[in-house]
């Protein structure tokens, strides 16, 4: 197998650092949300101008955003490989 050159490491390292920043952005779905205690996406979409278009808005939503990306990218691998991430 050839050793990679610094070009391909940099198309494989990039966006794996934007994956990174994003999922840190996500840390928040895992905190606890003090009382009366509700759903992070749920307060996201509630503090929102308009909550029923502030699904299609990434400025509005961007967590719900982040998240559906992740999603999307995961399923991407998942269908390119043909097998789940981990054993």
């Amino acid at each position: 197998m050839p050793k990679p050159t610094p070009e391909g490491l940099r198309v494989t390292t990039k966006p794996l650092e934007k994956l990174h920043a994003v999922l840190m952005r996500l840390d928040v779905l895992d905190r606890t949300i003090d009382s009366p205690g509700s759903s992070v996406l749920l307060r996201e979409l509630a503090n929102s101008k308009n909550p029923v278009e502030a699904v299609g808005n990434c400025l509005e939503t961007p967590i719900l955003h982040d998240m559906t990306a992740v999603h999307s990218l995961i399923i991407h691998v998942y269908f390119m490989f043909g097998r789940p991430l981990a054993s």
